[in-house]
């Protein structure tokens, strides 16, 4: 609570502790009655009400798409595990990806991906007001627009910094063990099986009028990260910034979004001595571009520099964008 005992009343610290109330996941309902109110003193007392909510859930979830032809989902947990405030979800997904083989693009397959983890949340760490949640996942990937299926297991740390208002500022620490498969027999990966360590900050400002189905407002995030090199260790040095501006504006009964994205990214350390600042950045850390979230009319992933040798061949060719392989970039703009 953001109410003591003997405070001046505000009503900016009256709704935070009712926002703090909610976040907990424990209650539906969350209100303030002012009781035993005493004119001549100026007092009175302030009365907490909370209608309280199940802690535990589990769900099951069946779905298809024009992309993911087949998903399944579920999942278990409980925001206040054995009594102890902390909270436990276990949580697995199973996707049949439909995009076309990569050693004959005229026709298309199903591959199958899935993803499972198990986080944990420790509210109050030390004492203090700030959330620690661990994440453990396991996750199978496939990107035939590159011929390459990622299999990565790994563990991450996230502490959030501020959560207040409408800024949310959070620390990560994630260390994942990646092995790149191809999908192509006339394809290999460098550093086809390694250990990446990173530590990212990640801002968030945001003042949408609705989380779901908002019409009005505006959300900016900046992401930094930076990996390896001699504090962090692992096998990839890289330093990367993604920045993001979304502004929604009602015109009559219609909404317009807008959205400008820009990111960059530069290996370091041994990764650049050994490969290069370009190219030591490793292809599940760089940019694509394509698909429904991006720039729509191309398969998933498809846009971005080919993964050949000859540039120029690749300009001259009418189809390249949409015949060749992806090997993602380190910068982008869209």
């Amino acid at each position: 609570l953001e109410v003591e005992p003997g405070q001046p009343f505000l009503a900016s610290n009256q709704n935070e502790s009712e926002a703090r109330l909610l976040q907990t996941g424990w209650f539906r309902d969350v209100s303030f009655e002012a009781t035993n109110i005493d004119s001549d003193a100026a007092e009175a007392d302030l009365v907490v009400h909370v209608l309280e909510r199940p802690t535990g859930f589990w769900e099951l979830g069946l779905g298809t798409g024009s992309r993911d032809r087949v998903r399944v989902v579920g999942a278990w947990g409980n925001t206040n595990f054995l009594r102890t405030g902390k909270g436990l979800i276990l949580r697995g997904r199973i996707f049949g990806i439909f995009d076309v083989q990569v050693d004959n693009p005229d026709r298309n397959q199903i591959y199958w991906d899935h993803e499972e983890e198990l986080i944990y949340r420790h509210p109050h760490i030390f004492g203090t007001r700030r959330a620690v949640t661990a994440r453990l996942f396991n996750e199978v990937e496939s990107r035939p627009s590159s011929a390459l299926v990622l299999n990565q297991f790994g563990f991450g740390l996230r502490l959030a910094l501020i959560n207040r208002g409408a800024d949310f500022l959070d620390s990560q620490y994630l260390v994942t063990r990646t092995r790149k498969n191809s999908l192509s027999e006339g394809l290999t990966f460098d550093n086809s099986r390694a250990i990446t360590s990173s530590l990212s900050l990640v801002y968030r400002h945001d003042k949408r009028d609705d989380l779901f189905n908002p019409r009005r407002g505006y959300l900016s995030e900046l992401v930094g990260q930076t990996a390896g090199g001699p504090v962090l260790l692992g096998d990839n040095s890289f330093n990367k910034v993604l920045g993001r501006v979304v502004r929604i504006v009602p015109i009559g009964d219609v909404t317009l979004a807008m959205r400008l994205e820009a990111g960059w990214g530069r290996a370091y350390s041994t990764s650049a001595e050994i490969s290069g600042a370009d190219a030591g950045v490793p292809i599940e850390e760089r940019y694509f571009a394509g698909g429904s979230n991006t720039v729509r009319g191309y398969r998933e992933a498809s846009l971005g520099p080919r993964l050949s040798e000859d540039d120029a061949t690749l300009v001259q060719d009418p189809n390249f964008l949409t015949g060749r392989l992806s090997g993602g970039g380190n910068a982008l703009l869209l």
